[in-house]
């Protein structure tokens, strides 16, 4: 299931190249930090159900434009000190952490809810290191 997501599996919903058999001008590059990888499988195996939601999450997100998650999915920026980052709902408390700046998708963990919260947050916003927005916004303080 990782290595499809991370290459790149065609897409079979309604507008994707799969269907259109148009090779589209943009292409949408899913990648994942180190660490991603174990914490997927670890959630996937203890819950299965997570397996659906991140194929939704891969083919929603590699469309050109690419598609809005579904509503259950909660797709939404986090908070401080994690604002740089987005999450969705993979299961009822379940959450894939991400980014999507222009054509690229990071994935960086799959974690639970209270994990966004007080030391844990800052922690997590340390290990991920600075994102594409923050590296923007130190060159241009620098010019």
């Amino acid at each position: 299931m990782i290595r499809r997501l991370l290459q790149g599996k065609k897409s079979s919903l309604p507008g994707s190249t799969a269907s259109s058999g148009v090779a589209p001008e943009r292409v949408i590059r899913v990648t994942s930090k180190e660490g991603f990888k174990e914490t997927y499988r670890a959630f996937a195996e203890q819950h299965p159900a997570i397996k659906a939601r991140i194929k939704i999450f891969n083919e929603l997100k590699r469309l050109i434009p690419p598609g809005q998650l579904p509503a259950e999915m909660n797709d939404a920026r986090l908070n401080a000190p994690l604002e740089d980052y987005r999450h969705c709902h993979l299961g009822e408390d379940i959450i894939l952490i991400y980014t999507h700046e222009g054509d690229d998708v990071t994935l960086y963990t799959v974690c639970q809810h209270d994990e966004l919260t007080g030391k844990r947050a800052k922690s997590m916003a340390k290990r991920f290191g600075p994102t594409f927005r923050i590296k923007l916004k130190i060159l241009l303080a620098i010019i």
